[in-house]
């Protein structure tokens, strides 16, 4: 162990009880162990983007380690299972009661001063980004129009979609190149387009004759594009889809999600960086992060709280 970290400790063992620096100094005591000996984790709705050391979740699992598991019930953990719990854009998928249900699965599966992280799409930023394009659009710059539609779409489209996509992918496929550009700086989901377009446009230079397969692809593709009569849905294939765990039910902002990890009982509710954490080796996992370290999905909110001891 490091010599100032051997100080510390030393320090923290010789406080008396009584001192009201004690539970303060206890709390980094036991952060300062736990950096140093394994952590239980658990990353919950984990999708592709897990790692090994942690125990993952998902209802869709894209490996076969991965536990299979349908969030919407209670976790299949006992009281005081972990140190660390992790989810990362699942809570706006449930509605409020159910976004504090959940949350409060999570509190009942964290040891006493463990760590809940938690991110989700960022309402207070992607409302500031609608009001910025909404400014530069009604004084006239043309240019901007098209940011100020994308900006509606992140905002709103994934709330009210009825088919899976929405208009985000309908927008994405024919928006130009050099604005898709833009948009992946602030989307994930517009970075997974322009990655996808720029794999094709590859393929499509490595050819300099198009193949009769090729072409009629591409004919497909513009018919596609025509045109339609608005479909008549059936009211149970909406309402399946509405169910299915696509959509968003709710918004969070850093106001309103510390108001309900301070509900369910949390302490030390704070907002951090991507690549800041209270959880040891966090870097290292690059739950938050792509592999050049940038963050994975930058219209985020991220906030960690502590599960205090019980008083």
């Amino acid at each position: 162990m490091e010599r100032s970290k051997q100080q510390r400790w030393l320090r923290a063992a010789s406080l008396p009880r009584c001192n009201p620096d004690a539970p303060r100094v206890l709390a980094n005591l036991t952060h300062l162990f736990m950096s140093v000996t394994t952590l239980k984790c658990l990353n919950l709705g984990c999708g592709n983007h897990f790692h090994s050391d942690w125990q993952n979740v998902d209802f869709c699992p894209a490996d076969p380690s991965i536990q299979v598991h349908d969030l919407r019930y209670d976790l299949p953990f006992p009281d005081t299972t972990f140190d660390v719990v992790y989810h990362s854009h699942v809570m706006e998928h449930f509605t409020p009661s159910e976004g504090r249900r959940f949350i409060g699965e999570c509190f009942r599966v964290l040891r006493t001063s463990g760590t809940l992280r938690v991110v989700v799409p960022d309402l207070e930023l992607l409302a500031t980004r609608y009001l910025q394009t909404l400014s530069a659009a009604d004084i006239g710059n043309d240019a901007s129009l098209i940011e100020h539609q994308w900006s509606i779409i992140q905002l709103v489209d994934q709330c009210t979609r009825e088919t899976s996509g929405g208009e985000m992918v309908k927008f994405l496929r024919d928006v130009p190149i050099e604005n898709l550009k833009t948009f992946s700086a602030t989307s994930s989901t517009a970075m997974e387009h322009l990655r996808c377009r720029q794999a094709s446009a590859n393929k499509r230079s490595a050819s300099s004759t198009p193949t009769i397969t090729a072409r009629l692809r591409r004919i497909a593709s513009l018919v596609r594009r025509l045109p339609k009569a608005m479909p008549r849905k059936h009211n149970s294939e909406v309402g399946n889809f509405r169910m299915s765990g696509e959509p968003h039910k709710w918004m969070y902002d850093r106001i309103s999600l510390k108001a309900v990890l301070k509900d369910v009982g949390f302490s030390e509710i704070r907002v951090v960086h991507h690549l800041e954490s209270a959880i040891a080796r966090w870097e290292e996992f690059q739950l938050d992060t792509n592999s050049d370290g940038s963050i994975y999905k930058p219209d985020s909110l991220i906030v960690e709280c502590t599960k205090p001891a019980t008083t």
